[in-house]
């Protein structure tokens, strides 16, 4: 089953299995399969989904990944492909110590191993055995080096091991052996890398004792342009020593392993090394830079030209504390064949310091090129003085050997003031000859005052000696000079660089972007100190680092905008493209060294809103459409209002209506149904006080062809299409006379429903609801009984019965009242007469006339109840 691996960070050897049909999300939300919560990191910057056919792919779903060292948007995954979300780094294809594979876990000469035969053993190590090999597609020798099986049963260490050699394999420089591939087959791990065909430095040694000087200086200078390349890329190897310096068939030097070690920035206080070799920081688990390499150099060195360690001790940690304490011997003293010069290369290499030893690997080869080609000038300066020492002692050995007062002459010679004199310029003569030597090596700061003192030293008494002396001592104080400036330069850069991080990575914090780029500024710094090259490297990391910030904040606002406009969320799309603006344009927009284009940012913006004002007006319009449907869809036949009203239940009719439109506030719908409602509560309150003006004996009511008018007792609502009885004559009455509402007149009843006093538009509200109830019972009667295939349906006897417009006559009294219930129920009220008119118009088959009604009613009451009821 496939895998991902965590390899570093807080879940760093987490493994996940993946399953087809099931999501594997990586980012800092808490649902994520692998969570990152580190800043910079989406709530999901990335999914692995299984694919159609087979495999596995990736994809982009926040912010950047990052596989094999490239951005991806979508990408599928093989075996050992390098994932980077954020800081952490993930490793996909099957569990480490998954056993298997055409290998069963191990490696012999003479089998194929993925596309290389092992030929032979070169060599064995920590970390495995290394082959020649054939790799066969090419037809070229490597060297394939197989992980030891214990290795690969970590997973982190298989998987920073696979993210490593790739990153090995980017790494070209003639002083550094090349990585070509690295691959596995079942559980067996190996990369392949150039062959070295004339062995290690080691080899060599262990077969001729030490090197010669040209020879040991030429291999160290080889190693030194090898760690130059790798502290351009501030990579630390952390082992350097005789072993890991091979050698090709041209006798230069080349950097084994380089691309398999750490940077500096991803130290994990993990020991790594030999301890012969070791820097003092590397044992004390200090930060470590290229410096530290220098040492492990510098003790290498001191090998080839003597033949031994520096530091040697019954137990590893007796050498490591030796490494730590201790000052070794010169090399120029452990073998009396080494220069001073030279062993004083050694000697500040090994220094316990880093701060006292080379400061690069280029400074290094600089002094090493001094040695190795010394300018001409001073031999022919060495030879002049050498000539006219051998001149002087020319003549001096002919008159030795002149015939005449020989012996005299010797006596005289040897003996008398002249000889001393002779023997003074003599001594005076090579006094000057080792001056000018030295002056001829190149030597610069403490080496050129050793080298001073040491020639002052030998030659004392000597006029030369004095001024070597004198020399030195200017030189030393000169050069405390520049260490003491070098030093209060550098505390005053780092100092500096401190307080330019603190001010960009707290505005960060804040995603304050302005307040970021502000921060980079060097108001501040001196102007000497501006173009150091720590100060200028660390404003352009900070520039980097804020862009990189800044452009995964602009992607998730995109994100945002195009989120909100898929999902068709106005309120959200305007407010996201709001805040897109906001970074782009205004008082709080963010520089351009944050943000340097953001043209099509802002075309995003502006289709955005342009989007989010047809949404909302369509929206708007579908609010609007639902709104009257809701309305209509209270007032529809069954268990509707209108039902409510045909059975004469005012109170629950009106309460249903104030529902409605409770629901639909702040929509037209709505403040037509509150008026509608009002006047249902209208209709019953009115009927109430009719019911205890009964009650009271004071309602009074003149029956048809009756002149004088009788008590009224009671109105009662009988049945649900009975509507209101009058029941005439006093209450103690066994068998009161009753008289329908439908039998009477309008205008008797607009005089029974009247109060004396009483607002004449309450018995016109009343009349009105029970005309709507009438007409609309009517209408459904008479459309119920139409046949549409038949052409005579609804005509003759059948015909819609004739209407006496008295809902005309309603919405004319109520035409002078501007309340929302008296306008709403008058239009009701014309509806309906319109509904009455037309449907009168079809039944007597005068189609046209009809639709003409139809198409006006439509048009404009096309909200009315009336018309929905009938639907």
């Amino acid at each position: 089953m496939t895998h991902i691996t965590v390899v570093n960070g807080p879940m760093s050897g987490t493994q996940v299995a993946l399953a087809r049909g099931e999501t594997c999300t990586i980012g800092s939300g808490r649902q994520c399969t692998i969570r990152i919560d580190l800043a910079g990191v989406a709530e999901v910057q990335a999914e692995i989904k299984a694919l159609r056919q087979e495999g596995f792919g990736i994809k982009r779903a926040g912010g950047p990944v990052v596989v094999n060292g490239s951005n991806i948007e979508a990408v599928r995954l093989s075996d050992g492909d390098v994932i980077d979300v954020g800081s952490v780094q993930l490793l996909f294809g099957p569990p480490a110590a998954a056993p298997g594979g055409a290998t069963n876990g191990h490696a012999h000469t003479g089998q194929m191993l993925g596309g290389f035969k092992l030929l032979e053993v070169l060599g064995k190590g920590g970390m495995g055995t290394v082959y020649r090999a054939e790799q066969v597609s090419l037809h070229r020798q490597v060297a394939l080096k197989v992980l030891d099986q214990e290795l690969t049963k970590d997973p982190v260490f298989v998987a920073r091991f696979v993210a490593e050699a790739r990153a090995a394999a980017r790494l070209h420089h003639p002083n550094v052996v090349q990585v070509f591939d690295v691959g596995h087959e079942g559980s067996v791990y190996y990369y392949s890398m150039e062959l070295m065909t004339e062995g290690s430095v080691e080899t060599r040694l262990k077969a001729e004792g030490k090197l010669d000087l040209e020879t040991a200086c030429r291999a160290v200078s080889d190693a030194a342009r090898g760690l130059a390349y790798a502290e351009s890329l501030r990579i630390v190897h952390r082992d350097i020593k005789p072993d890991n310096l091979m050698l090709d068939h041209h006798g230069s030097v080349k950097l084994a392993d380089l691309g398999l070690a750490l940077t500096d920035d991803e130290d994990t206080g993990k020991v790594v090394g030999t301890p012969h070799f070791m820097s003092p920081e590397q044992i004390l688990r200090k930060p470590l830079d290229h410096r530290s390499d220098l040492y492990s150099l510098g003790c290498t060195f001191y090998r080839t030209l003597t033949g031994k360690n520096p530091f040697s001790g019954a137990s590893v940690k007796d050498i490591l504390r030796a490494q730590v304490k201790d000052a070794a011997e010169p090399a120029h003293k452990a073998n009396p064949q080494v220069p001073v010069n030279v062993g004083a290369i050694v000697q500040r290499l090994m220094e316990k310091e880093p701060s006292e030893r080379f400061q690069s690997a280029n400074e290094l080869v600089e002094a090493l090129d001094a040695v190795l080609r010394p300018p001409v000038r001073k031999g022919l300066l060495i030879g002049g003085i050498v000539l006219a020492v051998a001149i002087a002692g020319g003549a001096i050995a002919y008159a030795v050997t002149r015939g005449e007062g020989k012996d005299r002459f010797i006596e005289k010679l040897v003996t008398g003031p002249e000889a001393e004199a002779n023997a003074k310029r003599a001594r005076e003569a090579e006094a000057e000859a080792a001056y000018l030597r030295v002056q001829t090596r190149q030597l610069t700061g403490l080496a050129l005052a050793e080298a001073l003192e040491a020639m002052a030293k030998e030659h004392a008494g000597c006029e030369h000696a004095t001024k070597a002396g004198d020399e030195a001592a200017k030189v030393r104080g000169s050069v405390a000079a520049a260490e003491a400036a070098a030093a209060q330069r550098q505390v005053a850069i780092e100092a500096h660089v401190t307080a330019l991080r603190a001010r960009v990575r707290d505005a960060l914090g804040k995603i304050d972007f302005r307040a970021a780029a502000a921060g980079l500024s060097l108001d501040g710094v001196p102007e000497a100190l501006r173009t150091d090259a720590a100060l200028v490297k660390a404003t352009e990391d900070l520039t980097a680092e804020i862009r990189g910030h800044a452009e995964a904040k602009l992607r998730t606002l995109i994100e945002a905008v195009e989120a909100a406009r898929n999902s068709e969320d106005v309120p959200n799309l305007e407010r996201t493209a709001d805040a897109l603006a906001a970074v782009l344009s205004g008082d709080g927009a963010w520089p351009k060294t944050v943000l340097p284009s953001s043209e099509q940012a802002m075309v995003m913006v502006t289709s955005a809103r342009g989007d989010a004002k047809r949404l909302g007006a369509a929206m708007a319009s579908q609010r609007v459409d639902a709104g009257w449907s809701r309305a209509h869809a209270a007032f529809a036949d069954g268990s509707g209002i209108l039902a409510d009203v045909r059975r004469l239940q005012w109170r629950a009719a009106a309460q249903a209506a104030d529902k409605v439109a409770a629901e639909l506030e702040g929509q037209p719908a709505g403040a037509y149904t509150l008026a509608l409602a009002q006047s249902l509560t209208r209709v019953g309150e009115h009927l109430g006080r009719i019911t205890e003006a009964a009650q009271a004996g004071t309602l009074t009511f003149a029956m048809p062809g009756e002149a004088e008018p009788c008590p009224v007792s009671a109105l009662v609502a009988e049945g649900e299409h009975a509507g209101l009885t009058v029941k005439i004559g006093p209450k103690h009455q066994p068998r009161p006379q009753t008289v329908k509402f439908a039998s009477i007149s309008a205008d008797a009843l607009a005089q029974l429903l009247t109060l004396p006093g009483g607002d004449q538009a309450d018995a016109a509200c009343v009349l009105g609801w029970l005309e709507l109830a009438r007409q609309l019972e009517a209408a459904r009667t008479y459309l119920s009984t139409l046949d549409p295939g038949s052409d005579a349906a609804g005509t003759g006897k059948a015909a819609y019965p004739l209407n006496d417009l008295a809902g005309a006559r309603l919405a004319e009294q109520l035409a002078t009242r501007t309340e929302p219930w008296a306008v709403a129920l008058r239009d009701e009220l014309v509806a309906a007469n319109l509904l009455a008119t037309g449907l009168q118009a079809f039944s007597s088959q005068r189609n046209l006339a009809a639709a003409e009604v139809f198409d006006r009613l439509l048009l404009e009451h096309g909200r009315c109840i009336v018309v929905a009821a009938l639907r």
